[in-house]
């Protein structure tokens, strides 16, 4: 875990921006992925610390640390918010990507980024928001579900939509881990076609 990232290990991306990604499962996976291998590669990934695994209690990392540390991605895990505070006042980003990030953010993180905190939500806001919206989503026979892209404010999963996009839950029957691939995938898709318009001031959210 890094307690502060020095400044002269951090780059901005080829878009020119400074990105800070925070997610930590399985969902966020794809996510960072799309942008590690884009021009907007994270200058850091934050995430939950590493937790014992098994009957053996193996100290093991969280899914989006090791693809992170796969991109050579500079990687920080805070324990509360206090740190997680200081480690992004370290990096002072431009923007903040957040998938399925435990730590509510105060107000100072969310205005510190020139260009905002983005959170992709695994449903069609304002349905479901909070936790598990997967599992909501088919445990009430939802006929349809999607993925939404806002910009954050203190409220939780409140925030004014950039975009958002359904998928049919009537031809197929997902099981929560499917589909939370699939929801991760379109969500990936989104944020990589809606990031240059939105940092250049051509995309106004609308309120939910």
């Amino acid at each position: 875990m890094l307690n502060s990232i020095p400044q002269q290990n951090v780059n901005v991306n080829d878009s020119g921006l400074k990105v800070a990604f925070l997610g930590t499962p399985e969902f966020a996976v794809p996510i960072l992925e799309k942008l590690a291998s884009s021009e907007h590669k994270p200058a850091a990934v934050f995430c939950a610390p590493d937790k014992p695994v098994g009957r053996r209690q193996v100290m093991t990392p969280p899914p989006v640390k090791t693809l992170a540390q796969k991109y050579n991605i500079p990687i920080c895990q805070p324990e509360n918010v206090s740190s997680f505070k200081f480690q992004v006042s370290s990096l002072n980003p431009d923007l903040i990507i957040c998938a399925a990030y435990r730590i509510i953010f105060p107000k100072e993180i969310l205005d510190m980024p020139k260009f905002g905190c983005l959170n992709i939500h695994p449903s069609l806001l304002p349905k479901y928001r909070g936790a598990s919206p997967i599992q909501a989503a088919i445990l009430n026979g939802d006929t349809k579900t999607g993925v939404t892209i806002f910009k954050m404010d203190e409220q939780i999963d409140h925030g004014p939509i950039l975009i958002a996009e359904h998928l049919s839950l009537i031809t197929k029957r997902y099981t929560s881990p499917e589909l939370s691939d699939k929801l991760s995938i379109l969500g990936a898709g989104l944020l990589i076609k809606i990031f240059p318009d939105w940092v250049v001031g051509k995309i106004t959210p609308i309120p939910q």
